[in-house]
């Protein structure tokens, strides 16, 4: 993000080589929004309690590894699960139109519509 100073010394310096003022604003967006962004690092495998998060309790978890629907991986001494079939049984088991509907903030919080 461009500070003010900077953005001010780029619009003396565009208007003194007699580039229009819309064109400089649009520049300057432009360069407020490419600014590098980090990337967010997804995990490949996440533990019990993280799956569990996912798809609303450990039971949830044992019943889907014991109807072979969901493969639990081990690595070393610790059984993990991965985020991708996680992702894939979260969608399938909850249909769109059963998740509620959010009516806009009040008070800093969503708000479930009734």
């Amino acid at each position: 993000m461009l500070d003010r100073s900077t953005k001010q010394v780029i619009i003396t310096v565009g208007k003194a080589a007699g580039i229009p003022l819309d064109q400089i604003h649009a520049g300057l967006a432009v360069m407020d929004a490419t600014e590098p962004r980090k990337p967010q690092i997804q995990p490949l495998l996440v533990n019990q309690a993280t799956a569990a998060k996912l798809l609303a309790a450990r039971f949830t978890i044992r019943r889907l590894v014991a109807e072979g629907r969901l493969h639990p991986i081990k690595v070393r001494d610790a059984i993990r699960y991965s985020c991708e079939e996680l992702e894939k049984l979260a969608e399938v088991s909850i249909p769109r139109e059963s998740l509620p509907t959010l009516t806009p903030a009040r008070n800093g919080h969503l708000q479930s519509k009734q």
